[in-house]
């Protein structure tokens, strides 16, 4: 670690007279600020009332961030030096690439990337710099939305199925590379019959390595949004073959609940009365098992949801 020299011995820094923090007259609860911290932000303070545009003021936002780097009011100081500067793009996404591993949920980081990029219009380093950061915390918000923010805005689709499949492969159970997964499709194109059917397939065969993964559930769930079950016969059948054969998979037997929910409201109000009935008390047989075996923590829920359902029968 360098030697810190004091601002008041940096013959650049000669004419400038820093600003103290003024807390008032009779502050409640002053912060004993370290020297260090006390004397840069007063340097600080004094660039930013003059509105000094220089290589010295980047030079000292960079002291003033690696003190605080949630400091907002140092990052946009930071963005408006770099349009007015000259400076080393590379060096700046060195700069920020660092940090962000150092300090992967600050916010201001994360948007202060995304400005340079913006201000570059290179995306190059993007996928590998989140990458990074998402192997060492695959649950990190801020590199998955900059990451897909990057794809979207620079038209980046073509590798990423195969960028989470690596991560599915490694931990099937990774519910952003879930997330993800259908950010990609939706966003990307229209999921089509076509590929809502591969997708399908994709997903049953990864529910049949782990049953009871709820990411690979709700996915399934998620394709079937807006979608007639009945057109699916595979999904009916391969939930029908996981509560017979895994009875104590919850995931399965709350996916059959809603497969459930879905024909009675078809039958509701067509006078088919037996067969809707048979369709309620198999749904209130499951929300039952649902709150007294495989989800006792949510109870009441499925208590609620059995309510709602002899209600279809009224």
């Amino acid at each position: 670690m360098e030697e810190y020299i004091s601002f008041k011995d940096r013959e650049e820094w000669k004419d400038i007279t820093p600003i103290s923090q003024d807390d008032g007259p009779q502050p409640i609860c002053p912060i004993n600020y370290s020297t260090k911290f006390s004397e840069t932000m007063g340097y600080f303070r004094a660039i930013l009332v003059k509105q000094e545009m220089s290589t010295r003021a980047l030079d000292l936002t960079e002291e003033v961030i690696d003190l605080n780097p949630a400091n907002y009011t140092v990052w946009y100081f930071r963005r408006l030096l770099l349009k007015s500067v000259k400076f080393t793009i590379n060096d700046e996404f060195k700069f920020c690439e660092q940090l962000a591993l150092e300090e992967p949920k600050n916010y201001q980081i994360w948007y202060h990337r995304r400005a340079i990029v913006e201000l570059s219009q290179d995306c190059s380093r993007e996928l590998d710099f989140t990458t990074k950061a998402i192997q060492n915390d695959n649950k990190n918000y801020h590199a998955w939305a900059h990451r897909q923010w990057v794809i979207e805005t620079f038209n980046l689709w073509e590798k990423e199925l195969d960028f989470l499949e690596s991560l599915l492969t490694f931990d099937i159970r990774n519910n952003s590379a879930w997330n993800h997964r259908f950010f990609i499709l939706s966003r990307n194109k229209a999921i089509t019959n076509e590929i809502r059917s591969l997708e399908i397939e994709y997903t049953i065969n990864k529910i049949k390595l782990c049953a009871s993964n709820v990411s690979a559930w709700n996915y399934l769930k998620g394709l079937m949004n807006g979608s007639n079950i009945d057109n699916y016969p595979t999904v009916i059948e391969f939930c029908d073959w996981m509560v017979q054969n895994h009875p104590i998979c919850a995931p399965a037997n709350v996916f059959k609940v809603d497969i459930l929910q879905q024909k009675i409201l078809q039958l509701k109000g067509k006078g088919q009365i037996e067969q809707l009935r048979e369709l309620v008390n198999e749904a209130e047989r499951i929300c039952n098992n649902l709150a007294t075996n495989l989800a006792v923590k949510h109870a009441k829920y499925w208590y609620y949801r059995i309510d709602q359902f002899q209600k279809q029968l009224q």
